[in-house]
């Protein structure tokens, strides 16, 4: 429906609905060191995703405080032992892998953390 103004432009009548913008996903690109040790494999990841002392993407104390919590040590566990076994090339101490990380969060600010998806890039 059009309504005609006094200035000689149609009124439009705007929609009831606003847009609601629920999660935010930051998607990364991360080249972290090869460890064969997990628990190394799993600290350097973490490291490169959450600069906890740089004031890096996460900056809500809650997120900085359970971040460990949102990466899935089975997933992870999966791809190291991939990774592991892979014979060509076959990975040392110290070679450069790529690993894609989404992450999702529930504000536009980027915080209030909601999910770590994390997968090797082939």
């Amino acid at each position: 429906m059009y309504l005609e103004t006094g200035l000689g432009q149609p009124f439009k009548q705007r929609s009831p609905y606003k847009p609601d913008l629920r999660n935010v996903t930051a998607h990364w690109t991360v080249q972290i060191p090869f460890r064969k040790d997990f628990r190394a494999f799993r600290q350097e990841l973490s490291r490169a995703i959450g600069w906890p002392h740089s004031g890096g993407l996460l900056r809500d104390e809650t997120d900085k405080k359970y971040f460990d919590g949102y990466l899935q040590d089975d997933l992870l566990k999966a791809m190291h032992n991939r990774l592991l076994k892979r014979k060509s090339p076959k990975l040392k101490a110290d070679d450069v892998v790529k690993v894609n990380v989404d992450i999702t969060f529930k504000s536009m600010d980027y915080t209030n953390l909601a999910e770590i998806a994390v997968k090797e890039q082939r």
